[in-house]
């Protein structure tokens, strides 16, 4: 599948440069399809890599966050496995499967997330969490 025509009508653009954020597309068993050079940065590892994985193997409940994302229709804060870093999460639908862009997390110091299949409401300056009811 030629992904860059996904994204542009032209196939000289570059893709892997032209884009700010991390850009990941996943198939809908969320097995990793593509991904370019900033999403490789964020998880810290080769591209190759990350297309030989699950999305679920580098974020926190990532199949549940994906649908409320979609539900939403909004971005969503998520967090990397094993790092205390959080990214906004926009995910959209396609044919194949799933576009996932992360942006790093905006300024606010508290943002809704769909955790364990619980809202929990997190406060970024203390690092606190708690059930939202």
């Amino acid at each position: 599948m030629d992904f860059k025509k996904i994204l542009f009508k032209s196939s000289e653009i570059d893709v892997d440069k032209s884009l700010p954020d991390a850009v990941i597309f996943i198939n809908k068993d969320c097995k990793i399809q593509w991904v370019n050079d900033i999403a490789a940065d964020i998880f810290d590892t080769s591209k190759m890599h990350l297309m030989t994985s699950f999305i679920y193997d580098f974020t926190e409940n990532a199949q549940n966050l994906i649908s409320t994302a979609l539900v939403k229709n909004k971005p969503i804060i998520t967090k990397l496995s094993e790092k205390e870093i959080y990214f906004d999460m926009t995910v959209r639908s396609i044919d194949e499967g799933y576009v996932l862009d992360f942006r790093e997390a905006s300024d606010s110091n508290t943002s809704n997330v769909n955790s364990n299949d619980k809202d929990v409401e997190i406060n970024h300056d203390k690092n606190e969490s708690h059930k939202v009811d």
